[in-house]
């Protein structure tokens, strides 16, 4: 099942007149966009803004973004690789929260010397592959209560896959110690992947 699609086959320009419009349209029907204009933090918080509001990750600054740079004082704490020369394992960003945000922009104001690849997964394919090949393993994978992700102050008790009350289906998904999955989840060991 795993494709890859390079990054300029998303690319939009988002300095143009109606950029809203544009973007929603590109997100319904590919899921994501790549863009190059934004030139400062500045650039970056205009064109979020435009797209909705911001929700702050927990590590966020006052403005809403999260800085992603090598901190020495989280080597070792769960949930910080990002800010490691560690590797990020697959996962949703905000899984831990009752309301995380529904569209996630990443910046690179400084390309890496080595390595930064990134690997994204689409999860509307993912569903409809699941739905179609494994229904058994998508039933389980939308119990509710099968799933607790771990890393915010309460624990959040919830599914892989949920549907909002406006018909939306959702990701939620942690593939490290903070995702932890019910027995009959586990039994599947996620070898769909």
């Amino acid at each position: 099942m795993t494709t890859t699609t390079p990054f300029a086959a998303f690319y939009l320009d988002v300095t143009g007149d109606h950029t809203e419009e544009q973007i929603a349209h590109a997100l319904a029907k590919n899921g994501m966009i790549t863009f190059d204009a934004i030139q400062s933090k500045e650039d970056l918080l205009h064109l979020c803004a435009l797209l909705g509001t911001i929700v702050k990750h927990r590590d966020a600054d006052s403005t809403g973004l999260t800085h992603i740079v090598k901190r020495e004082d989280v080597q070792f704490i769960e949930g910080y690789q990002a800010f490691t020369d560690s590797h990020l394992t697959l996962h949703t960003d905000g899984s831990s929260i009752p309301d995380p945000a529904t569209l996630v922009v990443l910046w690179c104001a400084q390309p890496a010397e080595e390595g930064g690849m990134s690997l994204f997964v689409d999860g509307k394919l993912l569903y409809q592959v699941l739905a179609r090949e494994h229904p058994l393993i998508l039933r389980v994978l939308t119990t509710p209560h099968s799933a607790v992700f771990a890393g915010a102050r309460i624990p959040l008790y919830s599914s892989v896959f949920s549907t909002s009350e406006c018909g939306t289906v959702c990701i939620r998904f942690r593939y490290d110690s903070l995702g932890n999955y019910t027995r009959s989840s586990q039994r599947h060991r996620f070898n769909w992947l």
